[in-house]
């Protein structure tokens, strides 16, 4: 599925975001909201990068350090989008990653993991 991209319009100050390079295949997720598919294949690309995180724990005194996806500025919130799109998944899901290598082998480290 493809994120929703910006307007096309006489002005439109978003037309040069990354996300809008991306080509049109298939159906964007504001097309299929309520709908389930067996097969959908998402594209991460640069506007996606994990960040590391500390929280702490104050009642504990303990702090942890996570890995968090964080997103790049986009008018829509990629972060929401990308969830609505996995939620969609019925059977198979594939994530195809885009010129991002770091993205990349992060998701590959998660699935070593599991």
């Amino acid at each position: 599925m493809n994120y929703t991209k910006s307007g096309r319009f006489p002005y439109n100050p978003r037309a040069d975001e990354e996300l809008d390079k991306l080509g049109d295949y298939g159906k964007n997720s504001h097309k299929v909201i309520g709908q389930e598919f067996d097969n959908v294949i998402i594209p991460m690309d640069t506007n996606f990068h994990y960040y590391e995180r500390t929280i702490t724990d104050e009642a504990k005194g303990k702090s942890n350090t996570y890995k968090m996806l964080g997103i790049s500025d986009s008018y829509y919130p990629l972060d929401k989008m990308l969830y609505q799109n996995l939620t969609r998944t019925r059977v198979r899901l594939e994530i195809v990653v885009i010129e991002n290598y770091d993205l990349f082998t992060e998701i590959c480290d998660l699935l070593n993991v599991i």
